[in-house]
């Protein structure tokens, strides 16, 4: 590599970092939905054009300004276990995986402006595929639960699903509103360390309530069949 090439390819990684910065800047201070171009390239005094010729588009420096961000991403190649993978160490990771992401995503304000415009957005193809891509990211470990909840009536995704959800929404409230949520404030650090062990406690529960019908437990109140 001539010297010539070498210090247009430090220039081309160093605008490449400065615009990122940049987005995760407008993201914090702004919200997603106010990225743009032109906005980006003035914050570090370059052209508008520079987005389109390092990213191709705006879409393509969401895109990567969202794969620097996705704590899931990191989690997956983390937490992945092999196929043969005890149940125990399956519970471990599904509990610490659960847990960093609240962790994560109560820290990091720029991901939570990127969840909240991904479920607040009407039809925007960038983030429906990227949702998409961290949902295939995930199925292999989801189904390594299959077998440990096949004899029951529940399926751990459903767990997945509640616990992700409970994660994501009181921390909008604390963050962006100073609200709290049944009385629960998670910016106090007795209630966030509270309902981390909730979430830990919830993971748990379902898993040792594997295998057992409905009416083993009438206190649960009704369920609606599943087939």
């Amino acid at each position: 590599m001539t010297k010539r090439k070498e210090y247009k390819e430090r220039d081309a990684d160093e605008a490449i970092r400065k615009l990122l910065e940049a987005t995760g800047k407008i993201v914090r201070e702004e919200g997603f939905e106010a990225i743009t171009s032109t906005k980006v390239a003035r914050m570090i005094g370059m052209d508008p054009g520079v987005v389109n010729k390092r990213f191709g588009n705006l879409n393509g420096l969401k895109e990567a300004y969202i794969k620097t961000k996705d704590y899931w991403v990191f989690c997956f190649e983390q937490y992945m276990l092999p196929e043969g993978a005890r149940d125990e160490e399956i519970l471990e990771m599904f509990t610490g995986m659960m847990l960093s992401s609240y962790d994560f995503f109560a820290a990091d304000g720029e991901m939570q402006s990127i969840i909240w415009s991904q479920t607040g957005v009407g039809n925007n193809p960038l983030l429906r595929r990227l949702s998409e891509e961290r949902e295939a990211g995930g199925a292999p470990l989801l189904a390594l639960t299959d077998r440990h909840f096949a004899d029951g009536p529940v399926d751990f995704r459903f767990v997945a699903c509640a616990i992700v959800g409970a994660s994501y929404y009181p921390v909008w409230h604390a963050r962006n509103n100073k609200s709290t949520v049944a009385g629960i404030d998670i910016n106090l650090e007795q209630h966030y360390k509270g309902y981390r062990n909730i979430l830990a406690y919830l993971m748990e529960l379902a898993w040792n309530d594997a295998g057992r019908s409905y009416t083993e437990k009438p206190f649960y109140g009704k369920y609606l069949p599943l087939t």
